[in-house]
């Protein structure tokens, strides 16, 4: 019998048209199982089915324990430009494959929770964690530009997270509010019009780690330790998609935020993300072809 040889050539050819046949998909149950196998002390998914007017904290029994007064806090949508809506279709959500959208206006200003603010003088509130704490997000979001120096993700009055929102220059921050602004020192680029992961994670001192879909793109060491304390603590909220005081505004699409009173490192980060983008069948079973190909020398 004659010698056979595989062109590897035609190999990478077949992994790559497995790739652009298969491509990616989000896993609901995948990615949910293993936020809740973390111990979040905070968990919006946005699945609400339906138009409603609030969105779960799906932390469980580990976040009702750990955030303020002992129960876990669900989020409202209180506005025009906040809702999930039938057509907005989620990246990692479960029931009814929902997503939030923010409009990017102060319609969507108010959205957060105020019954049960999240207190400085409680011991357990999510922010105050000395040890630190850390964040993950789904987005897909738009430029707002016309000089908005950032947009907010989620803030209280003691911290923020987000991005630049500048035509030059894309960084993700992380802000102690008077005290320090952290940022990546790596620029990103969100506004591909796909769904991205991006997370911090504080130390509860001076350093913040950034990370994009999984993937660390470094961090800042600032000279102001600590976060600050609410200028008002009664009216303290934690919201999404904008600043605590109506600024810095969202826009875009939002499916999963969670929060944990830990940091987490850029392999935390990748499992997640791994967990919610895992390669379709198709992908599965090109790869698994292009593999044999390279590996068939002679026989």
């Amino acid at each position: 019998m004659k010698n056979s040889r595989i062109n590897p050539f035609a190999a990478v050819a077949i992994l790559a048209l497995g790739v652009a046949l298969g491509g990616q998909h989000a896993r609901a149950a995948d990615y949910a199982g293993y936020i809740a196998g973390t111990s979040p002390v905070g968990w919006w998914g946005m699945n609400e089915t339906g138009v409603t007017a609030t969105t779960a904290d799906l932390s469980g029994a580990y976040g009702a324990a750990n955030n303020q007064a002992g129960a876990n806090i669900n989020l409202t949508y209180q506005g025009a430009g906040v809702n999930t809506v039938a057509d907005q279709a989620g990246y990692v959500t479960g029931a009814g494959n929902r997503a939030a959208y923010f409009d990017g206006t102060t319609d969507s200003g108010l959205y957060g929770h105020g019954a049960v603010p999240y207190d400085t003088n409680v011991a357990g509130a999510i922010y105050r964690y000395p040890s630190g704490f850390s964040g993950e997000f789904w987005i897909q979001p738009q430029l707002i530009g016309g000089g908005l120096d950032a947009q907010r993700v989620i803030a209280t009055r003691e911290f923020g997270f987000g991005f630049e929102d500048t035509s030059t220059a894309h960084r993700l921050q992380f802000t102690t509010f008077g005290k320090q602004d952290y940022f990546s020192s790596a620029t990103v680029n969100l506004f591909d019009g796909g769904w991205h992961q991006i997370g911090f994670s504080f130390d509860g001192n001076m350093t913040t780690n950034f990370f994009v879909d999984g993937v660390a793109v470094g961090s800042q060491v600032g000279t102001s330790a600590g976060i600050r304390t609410a200028a008002d603590p009664g009216a303290n909220t934690i919201n999404l998609g904008h600043r605590n005081t109506n600024l810095q505004h969202y826009k875009g699409g939002l499916d999963e935020a969670v929060l944990w009173d830990t940091t987490r490192s850029e392999s935390d980060f990748a499992a997640s993300f791994a967990a919610a983008t895992v390669p379709e069948s198709s992908t599965l079973a090109m790869l698994g072809l292009g593999m044999l190909c390279c590996a068939r020398r002679k026989r």
